[in-house]
């Protein structure tokens, strides 16, 4: 819990010095669900290969920290879907989520 406060205040500080993140619609215990963003495509951008892959590698590492917190799998898929529609969000952020 305390590890995903984190996670939220750091988003915002983002946000708060300019830098483009999505917005956190709603936290609670271990789920957090973000608003989704447009912008250029990670694929298509100049950047080079090797240093994409290693942007991708701490991306990764600090949204999914170690091996205490996996990535989603077919389980956490299916309870996502489960917890959405109980959300206190409007019905077309939810569909937008889903």
């Amino acid at each position: 819990m305390k590890k995903l406060q984190n996670e939220v205040k750091r988003i915002a500080n983002f946000s708060n010095q300019g830098i483009k993140t999505a917005d956190v619609l709603f936290y609670a215990g271990p789920v957090i669900v973000m608003e989704g963003i447009r912008g250029e495509s990670f694929r298509a951008s100049p950047v080079p290969l090797t240093e994409k892959y290693r942007m991708a590698g701490r991306a990764l590492a600090a949204l999914h920290g170690d091996t205490d917190n996996p990535v989603v799998n077919d389980k956490n898929k299916q309870l996502i879907k489960l917890i959405i529609p109980k959300l206190p969000i409007d019905e077309e952020t939810k569909k937008r989520i889903l």
